[in-house]
């Protein structure tokens, strides 16, 4: 019996022994093997056609696409085309996928943080001035950095957004608030202490040559009065 991939309807006739028959229909499920392999990060990414009860990501529709003449389903947004498939330790997921370039992109996951639809991607191990760290936000291992140095209660998000752009947050852990990283470093007590004491240096700075100014007008303002005076002196002794 050949079966394909997907539902496969069987029927089965039984006679009793007093001749009366009775059908049976049996329903076999055949899972789905990918149609079609694409190498990304040295391993072989199988994509899947379709997937039985496969949850699409919202705002996604499915349509046919071809790769060396084999057919697979692409799952698009208005800025985002995502393929469902297998690697070769057999997990499933979906990926960010090129139709153009027939490429996959990254391993992609839809979620929400602090009310903001994002994208889970791939990311690269180092960054400077972070380290690769995870934190587990809504129950999901969320991979992104630390700060080597200060803000122990923020990790950077580097996601996706819902046009394609990819993006960087903060997510502040005590809080769970989530807003976009505008590039600063953080400072360690040793920098700070040195900030502080360059500003009390400058405030001396300005300190001493505000005083001077201040003494160096009444003494102009001392003159004026003086030599005033004298000509009023001359004036009247006239």
């Amino acid at each position: 019996m050949n079966l394909k991939n997907g539902d496969n309807i069987i029927l089965i006739k039984v006679t009793a022994e007093n001749g009366a028959q009775k059908e049976y229909k049996i329903t076999a499920y055949v899972a789905e093997s990918p149609k079609a392999y694409i190498k990304y990060n040295d391993n072989e990414i199988g994509i899947f056609s379709n997937v039985k009860n496969l949850q699409i990501p919202e705002g996604f529709v499915a349509s046919e696409h071809s790769i060396d003449e084999n057919t697979i389903t692409v799952y698009s947004s208005e800025a985002l085309s995502i393929v469902y498939a297998m690697n070769e330790k057999e997990e499933k997921n979906f990926y960010l996928f090129d139709k153009e370039q027939n490429s996959i992109l990254s391993k992609i996951k839809p979620m929400k943080i602090a009310d903001k639809n994002i994208y889970l991607i791939d990311l690269d191990e180092e960054k400077e001035g972070f380290e690769f760290s995870s934190i587990i936000i809504a129950e999901t291992e969320v991979k992104g950095y630390k700060f080597k140095e200060g803000l122990e209660n923020y990790i950077l998000l580097v996601v996706m957004n819902e046009k394609g752009e990819k993006v960087e947050y903060l997510y502040e852990t005590t809080e769970g608030t989530l807003q976009l990283y505008g590039g600063f470093s953080p400072i360690n007590n040793e920098r700070y202490n040195e900030i502080i004491k360059k500003i009390d240096n400058q405030k001396k700075i300005i300190y001493g040559i505000s005083g001077i100014l201040g003494l160096s007008i009444i003494v102009l303002i001392i003159v004026i009065f003086k030599k005033r005076k004298e000509k009023v002196d001359e004036s009247t002794n006239q």
